[in-house]
């Protein structure tokens, strides 16, 4: 059972979220020097109250003022249960909407909404402001929190806020148990004799002491040196536990906002397809505040022409363009305010991290949905399905289940352990065809293109990587329009077919070497024929290639037949004996040394022979 809770209170400055924390947990949230002397909450503050069946939960005392809503908006990203803190004798301020506005967008369910300070006011003043939350609350995600009444002169009024606690549920998430260790930090500082510390809410994942992790966006590597829980020491700490963590880097290569992830190379993003509710009127372009973990960015705002009338009270797909990069998931809950003056424009979710200019994604019907785009996006070819799974968020079986059905539906083309998406598959396999295609129009006379040459121009054109090489090799295989013979490629339907002259040249240069007195032919010696001389040596390389002749070397050439004759008759004798010498092997022929001797080195050249001083091996059959 995941047993950790986090709680994020909300509401209007001085409304008393950090006098009721203390008096639930017995921790003081107010840190800083400025904040006791202030009596005003500036940064996020933490507490956690252990339950009676062993279960802890954490409160992040967010700040109350509206010059530090964004410190408000980073601390929610992890928050489970909000409780909202309004106090009986101000009632509802701007700030408190503002809250609630935030906790509806981040879709907390989950929650309690507590009148404080309540020894101010009279029965009638708290039974009132009871009206005018439940008539706020209508139709957010708000409206079935509970109301508490509290007063820190009332001993007594604590306790159906702490049996709330004490009755919660777990609340148990397959998707982030399996998903790779995501943390936002929110603080960092140095300790003496441990070194760096930094701190945050442990969103998805898990981790341990020993683990390497990496930090972004600096992409440098780490090792977790040590683990808080709740101010306890720890081996290992799991989503939704406020940490913690001594980390092997230096304070200065770290800041605060920065991710801390368990993925290499994750890969930034520029333009995400969001989900929004919107709060006010908003425009095309217009250049807007987006809030996504512990960090602010600029951004413009895309809308679709047809929704730009009709997008209030209502989810709308837009389009969000950064003016900084961000590391995002599917799924992940954000708030964006105007650029100035600053006020609530709406939130809702990330449905697509990796969005594409001119296209804005609906939102996606199911996993599968999901999982293709990260496809799209981050590897149309691969052979290694964990980093898209650590990038989607999503639990094993469920991103299994995403990619089988995409399978079935031919959207991925899975080859043994490569995966394609259908889009690169099409691609690849048209542009393979046209090459070879082209190759035998340009070469008519040749066995097919070389498998090095047509890698080459694949690499060339769909980014050059040792995967693309292995997908190219077991995509060749499964195309029955391609044929592989040796190291070449052609396509199944191509048949040499000579032009008369070519077929003149083909039968002359197979008779010349048939009735030359020596069963190795000097190339100079064909090229005394009655042809251009560009001519017949295409024709001997096409022979050589069609294994009717045998290039001995580079000045060269000998019939297959007598060839593989010559190699049988050295199998043969190697049978009895052990070495064979130039005069041996001239027996056995009857050649002349001359040419007994460029077969022999030929054998050599092929590591079918090796010589040693005089004699030769057989090193293979």
């Amino acid at each position: 059972m995941h047993s950790h809770i986090i709680v994020g209170t909300a509401g209007h400055i001085d409304h008393g979220k950090t006098t009721l924390i203390k008096a639930l947990t017995g921790i003081e949230t107010d840190r800083l020097k400025e904040e006791k002397a202030r009596g005003i909450t500036i940064e996020n503050g933490y507490a956690h109250l252990t339950l009676q069946d062993g279960r802890t939960i954490g409160f992040i005392d967010v700040p109350g003022h509206e010059k530090f809503v964004r410190t408000m908006i980073s601390g929610a990203m992890g928050i489970d249960v909000a409780l909202l803190i309004i106090a009986a004798d101000e009632g509802i301020k701007a700030q408190t909407i503002e809250h609630m506005n935030i906790i509806n967008h981040l879709n907390i369910r989950k929650g309690l909404i507590v009148l404080s300070k309540t020894d101010l006011v009279d029965a009638m003043r708290i039974d009132a402001l009871k009206n005018d939350v439940m008539k706020v609350i209508l139709n957010t995600a708000l409206e079935s929190y509970p109301i508490f009444t509290y007063s820190a002169f009332i001993e007594a009024s604590l306790l159906p806020i702490r049996n709330y606690f004490q009755e919660l549920e777990a609340f148990e998430n397959k998707d982030k148990e399996d998903a790779n260790p995501r943390l936002f930090i929110d603080r960092k500082f140095t300790k003496k004799g441990f070194g760096t510390i930094v701190t945050g809410t442990l969103l998805d994942g898990s981790v341990k002491v020993g683990d390497r992790l990496f930090l972004y966006p600096s992409e440098k590597s780490l090792k977790v040196k040590g683990i808080q829980a709740y101010g306890l020491d720890a081996e290992s700490a799991s989503y939704g536990q406020r940490v913690a963590i001594n980390l092997s880097l230096d304070l200065d290569q770290i800041d605060k906002g920065n991710l801390i992830t368990g993925i290499e190379h994750l890969k930034p993003t520029m333009i995400i397809d969001a989900k929004i509710d919107f709060d006010s009127n908003v425009s095309h372009w217009q250049r807007l505040r987006l809030y996504h973990g512990t960090n602010e960015i600029l951004c413009r705002l895309v809308i679709k022409e047809d929704d730009i009338q009709d997008h209030l009270d209502s989810q709308t797909n837009v389009q969000l363009r950064l003016e900084s990069p961000i590391y995002a998931r599917t799924n992940d809950p954000i708030i964006l305010r105007a650029y100035s003056p600053i006020y609530m424009v709406g939130g809702g979710i990330i449905t697509n991290p990796y969005g594409r200019k001119g296209i804005i994604e609906d939102q996606f019907k199911g996993t599968a949905d999901q999982v293709f785009s990260i496809f799209l996006n981050e590897a149309h070819i691969t052979d290694n399905l964990e980093p898209l799974h650590l990038l989607s968020g999503l639990s094993v079986d469920t991103f299994n289940n995403a990619v089988r059905s995409l399978v079935e539906t031919q959207q991925l083309i899975q080859f043994n352990d490569l995966y394609f998406t259908s889009i690169t598959y099409e691609a690849i396999k048209s542009y393979t065809f046209e090459t070879v295609r082209n190759y035998h129009l340009k070469e008519p006379l040749s066995k097919g293109i070389n498998k090095e040459t047509l890698f080459s121009k694949l690499n060339d054109r769909f980014r050059s990587n040792g995967l693309h090489r292995k997908a190219f090799s077991q995509f060749i295989v499964s195309d029955d329009s391609l044929v592989i013979e040796g190291e070449y490629i052609r396509l199944a339907t191509f048949k040499v077919a000579y032009s008369q002259r070519q077929l003149s040249v083909k039968n002359d240069v197979i008779k010349f070497i048939n009735e030359y007195h020596q069963p190795i032919v000097p190339i100079s010696e064909l090229l005394l024929l009655n042809y251009d001389k560009n001519i017949i040596k295409e024709m001997v390389y096409h022979l050589i290639n069609y294994e009717i002749l045998v290039k001995i070397n580079d000045e060269n050439v000998m019939g297959m037949e007598i060839y593989n004759q010559s190699l049988s008759q050295l199998y043969t004798y190697f049978k009895s004996c052990k070495e064979l010498s130039v005069s041996d092997f001239k027996v056995l022929t009857g050649f002349s040394r001359k040419a007994t001797v460029l077969l022999l080195e030929h054998f050599d050249n092929k590591m079918i022979t090796r010589r040693n001083e005089n004699t030769r091996i057989l090193l293979k059959r």
